[in-house]
């Protein structure tokens, strides 16, 4: 064994010049985090508990990598006492999400396609129904878009619509459907957040 000991005192400490270091945080897409998920068509009648959700994909992933998914369901058919709510067919989905190291950035494009849209007998048809959603983030900026979203040949009671802008509402008879009731079209909605007033972290992109 052996021991070992100071010769002489060290004395008392003495302070140095305060020195402050500016720093800009990287990236760091290692803890970045991607993910969506998209449903091609479903449909809800509460009273009777039909809740039906049809060809869902999903992808996530955290740091840098790929994850993709997709399905297809040829026909989705839905009736509610005998009277048909849902009938189409060709109902695809896709979803892909994605972190990049170099550039940074996390994104995710999802997208569900709907061939031959018919709703309640006839009051709601198209001959094609696309929706396209895509994020992106790279820690100084972030955006969405609906770009790619289409709809084809869109009629509503029988009636053309042609002028099909985001979150459009088409009233529906009262007689027929209640008050109130109405047709909701290219629903878009998003929001970003950065970090907090003095943080250099945090925030949310959806």
């Amino acid at each position: 064994a052996s021991t070992a000991s100071p010769t002489q005192n060290a004395g008392a400490p003495v302070s140095s010049n305060t020195v402050f270091v500016n720093g800009v945080p990287g990236p760091n897409p290692g803890g970045a985090h991607a993910s969506g998920s998209a449903v091609a068509a479903s449909a809800t009648v509460a009273l009777l508990g039909i809740n039906a959700a049809f060809a869902p994909s999903a992808s996530s992933v955290s740091g840098v990598g790929l994850q993709s998914n997709n399905a297809t369901v040829l026909s989705a058919s839905v009736t509610a006492l005998g009277l048909p709510v849902l009938a189409t067919n060709v109902l695809t989905t896709a979803s892909t999400s994605q972190v990049t190291a170099s550039p940074a950035e996390a994104k995710d494009t999802t997208s569900a396609e709907v061939a031959n849209v018919n709703l309640l007998g006839g009051v709601v048809t198209a001959d094609t129904v696309r929706a396209v959603a895509s994020t992106s983030a790279n820690g100084g900026a972030s955006s969405f878009s609906a770009a790619g979203s289409t709809i084809v040949n869109l009629k509503v009671s029988g009636v053309a619509i042609t002028d099909i802008t985001p979150n459009l509402i088409i009233p529906l008879p009262a007689l027929t459907f209640g008050s109130g009731s109405y047709v909701a079209v290219f629903g878009q909605n998003g929001t970003t957040s950065g970090p907090a007033a003095g943080q250099l972290s945090g925030g949310t992109y959806a």
